[in-house]
C-alpha cells in the first residue's frame, strides 16, 4: 500500500510539472501578443497539440506497453509516457501544413513550443526530485538527497541550454515555416548531448536508443534546408526584423 501510495504522488507530480510546461506556452504567448499584436495565436495549434499528443502516445503505447494499447481504458488514461520525438515531430508537421495555410506567427510559436516546453518540463526536475545525472566532481556535480557522490543536475543543464538554444533560435533565425524544423534540430542536439549526462537506463528516448536524437537532427536539417530552398529570404542572418 505505501508503494501504491508513493507510485500515485510521483504520477501527480508528473502531470503537474507536464502541465505546467505547456502552460508556459500559453503564458509566453499572451505576453509576446501584448508586445506584438501580429503574433502567432496559441488556439490555432491546439489541433497540432492534440493530434501530437495522441501520436506520441500511440507510439509509445506500441513500443514500449503492448498490452495497454489493446485496452481502450488503458490507453486513454496517461498513467504512463508519451514519445517525445514523436510528439515534436507531429506538431511540427501538423502546425506548418498545409503550407498555403500556415502563417509565419503560429509557425514560429510553433517553435517556441518546441522548446519552451522540455525546457521548463526539464527545469522542473526539482519538484519530481529527478534531477540528478550521473556522477561528476563540484562544480559540474552537486549534491542531491540519497546520493552519497556528488551528481550533474542533468535537468537543470538541459533546461538553461533549450533555454538558450530559444533565444538563439528567435534572434537568429528569421520567422518562416522552417522555424518549427531549427527548434527540433536544437532540441535533438540538446537531448542526444545531455543523454550523456543521465543516470544509465534512464532516457527520454523510447527504447533508450540514443541514435534516435541523431536521426531527428538530421531529418531536421533536411526539412528545414528544403524549405529555405523554396523560401530564401528565410535563410539564417538574413536581413529581416527579429521576432523579438
Amino acid at each position: 500500500m505505501p508503494g501504491d501510495i508513493l507510485d500515485a504522488v510521483v504520477l501527480r507530480i508528473h502531470f503537474l510539472t507536464a502541465a505546467l510546461a505547456f502552460s508556459s506556452v500559453w503564458f509566453a504567448s499572451f505576453f509576446w501578443r501584448l508586445r506584438r499584436p501580429d503574433a502567432g495565436r496559441i488556439e490555432e495549434l491546439s489541433g497540432a497539440t492534440m493530434l501530437a499528443l495522441l501520436g506520441g502516445r500511440i507510439i509509445w503505447l506500441a513500443t514500449t506497453a503492448q498490452p495497454q494499447l489493446l485496452n481502450p481504458i488503458d490507453a486513454i488514461r496517461v498513467s504512463t509516457g508519451i514519445d517525445m520525438i514523436t510528439t515534436v515531430w507531429i506538431f511540427a508537421l501538423a502546425a506548418t501544413w498545409p503550407r498555403h495555410r500556415v502563417t509565419v506567427p503560429n509557425a514560429t510559436l510553433a517553435a517556441v513550443a518546441v522548446l519552451l516546453v522540455p525546457a521548463v518540463f526539464a527545469g522542473l526536475c526539482v519538484l519530481r526530485l529527478d534531477c540528478a545525472g550521473r556522477a561528476a566532481p563540484w562544480p559540474l556535480g552537486l549534491e542531491f538527497g540519497g546520493y552519497s557522490d556528488h551528481r550533474i543536475p542533468i535537468g537543470l543543464y538541459e533546461a538553461i541550454v533549450l533555454g538558450f538554444g530559444l533565444w538563439a533560435l528567435l534572434r537568429l533565425v528569421p520567422p518562416s515555416p522552417a522555424s518549427p524544423f531549427f527548434a527540433i534540430l536544437i532540441l535533438s542536439a540538446v537531448e542526444w548531448t545531455t543523454e550523456f549526462g543521465r543516470i544509465g537506463g534512464l532516457t527520454r528516448a523510447t527504447g533508450g536508443e540514443h541514435w534516435v536524437w541523431l536521426l531527428s537532427l538530421g531529418a531536421a536539417a533536411i526539412v528545414a534546408a528544403e524549405i529555405l530552398r523554396r523560401c530564401p529570404s528565410a535563410r539564417p542572418f538574413a536581413s529581416q526584423p527579429s521576432p523579438v
